[in-house]
């Protein structure tokens, strides 16, 4: 994904885009991922800040 020792500059990034079991992904790393996937495939232009979940219909 990022070449070698990519994982360590993830970890190692504030704030860190990979856990600390430098397997997984944080929430962030994933978002990012995702953003860059979608950007690729032309399916969306880069925002500038990731766009964030809408509890619109959550039940309790």
């Amino acid at each position: 994904m990022g070449g070698t020792g990519s994982i360590y500059r993830w970890a190692l990034h504030k704030p860190p885009l990979a856990s600390s079991d430098l397997i997984h992904l944080t929430l962030s790393g994933y978002r990012q991922t995702a953003i860059a996937l979608l950007n690729s495939l032309g399916w969306m232009s880069a925002p500038t800040t990731a766009p964030q979940a809408s509890n619109a219909g959550a039940t309790r």
